[in-house]
């Protein structure tokens, strides 16, 4: 189960185990991830993390997998709004305006449930029989990293938020990291 660990964005390096985020494997390799805010008011951190090679390469072949879906599952109901809209269009002989207006909800409900269901079934189903480099894309466990602000806890409160689905990663970083508040103890704390 993910966990999700909150610091303020001021708060020095974060502390880490010589164990791969993803997979728990020793590693001395890092990768630099960065979370932030774009806009008038920009926002960014950046933090080297423990990541090997192997889950570096799956997760990014895992994600760029998922962006795929996400956008073949979009054009898909996309494509469904404009059957609909011709269809009523051509077959009822509806006026273009209401034929437009039946055929783009149907296009983001298309996309919606199609989406929804890709992440149920098929993004599981390729995730255990994918491989990159031998490594199936099922054992990489996600490592994200969040920055935002907060303006219930202050005017100009800034937080980062690494999330981890490793239990044992997340563990020892709650052990290294006893100032890191949990995801509970963040609730808890409004």
């Amino acid at each position: 189960m993910p966990q999700a660990f909150f610091l303020p964005l001021n708060h020095p390096a974060l502390r880490f185990e010589g164990r791969c985020l993803s997979c728990g494997d020793a590693t001395h390799e890092t990768v630099l991830l960065s979370g932030g805010v774009r806009g008038d008011d920009a926002l960014s951190w950046a933090q080297p993390l423990p990541l090997c090679a192997g889950c570096e390469a799956v997760g990014a072949r895992r994600h760029r997998l998922r962006s795929w879906i996400s956008a073949g599952c979009w054009g898909l109901g996309g494509a469904l709004g404009v059957g609909v809209a011709l269809g009523l269009l051509l077959g009822a002989g509806w006026r273009a305006w209401s034929a437009g207006a039946a055929g783009l909800p149907a296009a983001l409900l298309g996309g919606l449930l199609l989406r929804a269901a890709s992440a149920a079934w098929l993004e599981p189903a390729l995730w255990r029989r994918l491989q990159v480099g031998g490594v199936p894309l099922s054992r990489y466990r996600e490592v994200e990293l969040f920055c935002f602000r907060e303006p219930r806890k202050g005017a100009d409160a800034r937080f980062i938020c690494l999330r981890l689905e490793d239990d044992d990663a997340a563990a020892a970083f709650a052990r290294l990291n006893p100032e890191a508040m949990s995801l509970e103890a963040w609730e808890a704390s409004y």
